[in-house]
């Protein structure tokens, strides 16, 4: 018998395969089934998915907020209820210029929630390894800075086009 390095060894007169099992190698496979799972997430992808739980969940409190002080009383999903400092809203948004950013990562119901997190959470594990961390956030800031800048001068546009006070003042989310 010619014995190898691992688990196997080959009786080179039969040519079987015999497998035979270590000590260490029973200690080994132990140890790790008894280890929680691990979930590796990239750093920039993990950046913002946490900005993206915070800025939401700081969204739903600023609106419970407003909507606990409204008098009257209007439905909490009134489009009225909004956080100017977190979402973009024409009439408000050059004073805060963080909101390009954050509304980016806001959103307003729970499919939204659900759909953007998975999308972020696979979508950003792959491309951050596929490209390289730098590459994922240029990337990340382009298609968020864009869109949000545009629908801004969208929004002051047809407000000076309408003068209508509530095109101004009217969240784009």
């Amino acid at each position: 018998m010619n014995f190898q390095s691992g688990p196997c060894i080959r009786d080179d007169q039969t040519n079987n395969k015999t497998l035979v099992i270590s000590i260490t190698s029973l200690y080994d496979i132990s140890r790790a089934s008894s280890m929680a799972p691990r979930i590796n997430i990239p750093p920039i992808t993990r950046a913002i998915l946490f900005g993206f739980v915070l800025f939401t969940s700081l969204n739903v409190y600023a609106r419970y907020r407003a909507w606990i002080a409204s008098v009257p009383p209007k439905p909490f999903g009134d489009r009225s209820f909004h956080a100017p400092y977190i979402t973009i809203i024409p009439g408000v948004s050059s004073i805060y210029p963080w909101v390009f950013v954050t509304a980016t990562l806001t959103e307003q119901n729970i499919a939204g929630l659900v759909t953007t997190g998975a999308t972020l959470f696979y979508g950003g594990r792959y491309l951050e390894r596929a490209w390289s961390s730098t590459e994922y956030t240029k990337f990340m800031l382009l298609i968020s800075l864009v869109p949000n800048v545009v629908s801004f001068i969208t929004y002051l546009a047809l407000y000076l086009i309408s003068r209508n006070p509530d095109v101004a003042y009217v969240s784009s989310e």
